[in-house]
């Protein structure tokens, strides 16, 4: 509960307790002053919350373990010590800025031999195992090692004056950490100093290196290649930053279902073929025979750049009246679509959405597709069809789905900018990962749900 709310079941997951015992331990905690519920803690979902005193409580037992750490002693390869596990959480002792989210640790304590070190006293050609540990922190928390007390970051440090270098005191930082993936187990003993993997050494990611059409999803640490997927992703973003953010670093060398506004750009023309999806939808109960004269009538109509429906081919006044408000203002061409086309789905209604997503599923041209999905709605049916297609790279949802999705799901990261994300494997494996920086659009209209001032 450290990194925020909780569930009395995520909460014992999280260190290992079953849930009676778990919830056991938090009405103990909650009598304590030590936990608050944010509703009736019988109720089912119901969140827990560390109150400012089991804040402090914490605090004191971390800078309780600092307090042994004798950093005289410290070895100058070292990054590192290991000062506390329980199960995957972790407690770090760091003497390093963070580069990344991923911090690698020995699985054990025994270290590989440095050349050069003649002070080295590890086992001499020893190859370590090294996993991967997630810090649950933004930044780590640095103290004067002699008194405990916050200070500055090494290089936030403003040093004006010879006696500011001279009384200078050795600090040191905490972090909180766990390991990427809970199922591994981590023999490295408490008390440990541990170092970097040489180049040879550095863990693999439990994400799939994709193959060289595979496109890159991100970054997670500098010194591991980018992060590719071999399947598609589920984007779970309730904000229109974080979502204008993937979409910028993901859509290249992919057909685009989306909201124009968000990438800066005018949509294309849509393809006149969406329109064979659109009738099933938009006349579900008539016959196929007649869906088809319908259709024919209309794309006759449109291809002439009728506005109204009376021509040599006459479309039906229900038809042509559903048109008209599904796709309002729209372009249409022959053309099927290709990696460069952006479909452009501000202002059209869900029916159309939909349509355009049943079109996407049916073509065959072998084109990737990232989408956004209409929000406040979820078809089930239709999403897993989706992913069932190999030539989905992402869909992009605007709320939690109702089920348990057994795809890799990205959500924007509660603890870092808005350019990390964190990425949910198989495995309860949460992975932070920056995607590609790209100067934020140019908007040439407005989102869906503006409104022009009424007072001036």
């Amino acid at each position: 509960m450290s990194d925020g709310p909780s569930t009395v079941s995520a909460a014992g997951k999280a260190v290992g307790l079953r849930l009676p015992h778990a919830s056991a331990e938090l009405k103990r905690m909650r009598e304590e002053g030590f936990v608050h519920s944010d509703s009736d803690s019988s109720q089912r979902g119901a969140k827990q919350h560390l109150t400012a005193a089991g804040s402090q409580l914490l605090i004191s037992d971390e800078l309780a373990r600092l307090e042994s750490v004798k950093i005289e002693e410290m070895p100058e390869w070292a990054s590192g010590m290991l000062l506390a596990k329980d199960g995957p959480q972790l407690l770090i002792a760091y003497t390093k800025l963070l580069k990344s989210s991923l911090i690698p640790l020995p699985r054990s304590s025994e270290m590989p031999y440095v050349e050069g070190d003649d002070d080295y006293s590890g086992n001499e050609g020893v190859k370590s195992e090294w996993l991967w540990t997630v810090a649950r922190e933004a930044e780590v928390r640095w103290y004067d090692i002699e008194n405990l007390q916050p200070t500055t970051s090494p290089n936030e440090e403003q040093n004006t004056s010879l006696d500011d270098w001279i009384e200078d005191s050795p600090k040191i930082g905490l972090l909180r950490a766990r390991l990427l993936d809970p199922r591994q187990s981590l023999r490295l003993a408490i008390g440990s100093w541990f170092g970097e993997p040489i180049d040879s050494e550095w863990p693999n990611l439990p994400m799939p290196m994709g193959s060289s059409e595979s496109w890159n999803l991100g970054i997670a640490h500098e010194s591991v290649p980018p992060l590719q997927s071999q399947s598609p992703i589920c984007a779970i973003l309730p904000d229109r930053l974080s979502t204008t953010s993937l979409l910028s670093s993901s859509t290249e060398g992919a057909m685009t279902i989306a909201e124009a506004s968000l990438l800066g750009r005018e949509g294309d023309a849509l393809p006149l073929s969406i329109l064979q999806s659109w009738i099933n939808r938009a006349h579900p109960r008539l016959s196929e025979v007649e869906r088809k004269h319908r259709l024919e009538g209309l794309w006759e109509a449109i291809r002439k750049g009728r506005k109204t429906r009376s021509g040599a081919t006459r479309v039906e006044d229900s038809t042509w009246r559903r048109f008209q408000s599904d796709w309002p203002n729209r372009e249409w061409s022959d053309s099927s679509g290709d990696e460069s086309t952006l479909l452009d789905v501000q202002g059209m209604s869900n029916n159309a959405w939909l349509s355009l997503i049943d079109w996407s599923i049916s073509r065959r041209i072998k084109t990737p597709i990232v989408m956004q999905y209409p929000p406040n709605h979820y078809d089930s049916h239709q999403i897993h069809t989706l992913f069932s297609d190999h030539r989905t790279r992402m869909v992009i949802l605007n709320n939690e789905p109702g089920e348990v999705l057994p795809y890799p799901t990205l959500r924007p990261d509660p603890i870092r900018p808005h350019s990390w994300f964190r990425l949910q494997l198989a495995g309860d494996v949460e992975l932070a990962c920056k995607v590609s920086s790209k100067p934020p659009p140019r908007f040439t209209s407005p989102p869906p749900s503006w409104q022009p001032p009424t007072n001036y």
